[in-house]
C-alpha cells in the first residue's frame, strides 16, 4: 500500500534517520535505496516504457524500515510512503484489513513527525494497492508459454495454424477504473520467471491506483480508495484467472 504526495523538499536523510527511532522498536533495521520516480494516473495514459527524464543534483534516498519478523516493510522518501508485507519462509498471508491497519497505523506516526518537525503535512496526489501472485508450475500448467491455461482472458483466445506455442509470454493490461474524483486504474501484468530451483514460475501483479479528489488530504479519504482497489484487484483476478486454476487453488468466493 502507498501514499504519494507533493515533495517534502525538507525531508532529508538526517531527517528520515530521525524519524526511524519512532519506528525502531517495530523496525529495527535501516536499508538505503534509490528513490522511485513519482507514479500519476493521467487523463491520457503515457504508453508503457515512455521515457522521462528526471534532474537532481544531490538525489535524497528511499529508506526502508524492516521488520522485526523481515515481513513487514516500510518505505519513504521526500514524495512517497509505502508500506509492505512480503512472504518470509512459510509465514501465513495476512488479511487485506490488518495490512490496511498497519499502513494507516505507520502512516499516522509520519504524519505526527511531519508536523513536529515543521514539515507541513503530506499533501496527498495518489494512492496504490498491488498485489504480487507468484504462480508455480505444475498445478495446471508447465510451460511458460502456456499462460492460456492460468489466465486465458488475458493471453487472448485462439491462435492460427502456423505460428507454434509461444516460448513465453510477457504482457501489461490497463483497466480503468470508474471514479467521481480523479483518474484511477487497475494495472495486470504477467512476467515469465523462475523459481529459486530453476523451474517455470510466473508473476500475475495486479496494481490499483489513482487520484484523491480535491479531499486528498484526508486519511478517510485514503482509505475509501484503497478499499475500492482492493475489490477491484480481488474481482479483477478472479475475472482474468481460469475456472480450472480456481479449483486448483481452492479459491473462496
Amino acid at each position: 500500500m502507498a501514499a504519494q504526495f507533493a515533495k517534502i523538499q525538507d525531508l532529508s536523510g538526517p531527517r528520515m534517520g530521525l524519524l526511524w527511532r519512532r519506528y525502531r522498536n517495530s523496525f529495527p533495521r535501516l536499508e538505503v535505496h534509490p528513490a522511485l520516480d513519482p507514479r500519476f494516473e493521467e487523463l491520457r495514459p503515457r504508453p508503457p516504457g515512455a521515457l522521462t527524464v528526471k534532474l537532481e543534483q544531490v538525489p535524497t534516498p528511499r529508506v526502508w524500515f524492516v521488520g522485526s519478523n523481515e515481513a513487514h516493510l516500510v518505505q519513504l522518501q521526500q514524495d512517497r510512503f509505502v508500506f509492505n508485507w512480503r512472504r518470509i519462509g512459510g509465514q501465513d498471508y495476512p488479511r487485506y484489513e490488518h495490512v490496511r491497519a498497519e499502513f494507516l497505523k505507520n502512516f499516522e506516526i509520519f504524519q505526527s513527525f511531519l508536523a513536529e518537525e515543521g514539515l507541513g503535512s503530506a499533501g496527498l496526489n495518489q494512492w496504490e494497492l498491488t498485489y504480487v501472485n507468484h504462480i508455480p508450475a505444475g498445478g495446471g500448467w508447465d510451460r511458460h508459454g502456456e499462460l492460456d491455461s492460468v489466465a486465458p482472458v488475458l493471453a487472448g483466445s485462439g491462435q492460427g495454424d502456423f505460428l507454434p506455442e509461444p516460448e513465453d509470454i510477457a504482457l501489461r493490461v490497463r483497466y480503468r477504473m470508474p471514479h467521481p474524483e480523479g483518474v484511477s486504474r487497475l494495472h495486470v501484468a504477467v512476467n515469465p520467471v523462475l523459481d529459486q530451483h530453476g523451474n517455470p514460475a510466473m508473476t500475475l501483479t495486479l496494481t490499483a491506483r489513482g487520484g484523491l479528489g480535491p479531499d486528498g488530504g484526508s486519511s478517510g479519504s485514503l482509505e475509501t480508495r484503497l478499499n475500492a482497489g482492493r475489490e477491484w484487484i480481488v474481482r479483477g483476478f478472479a475475472d482474468v484467472t481460469s475456472e480450472a486454476m480456481h479449483r486448483l487453488w481452492e479459491r473462496e468466493r
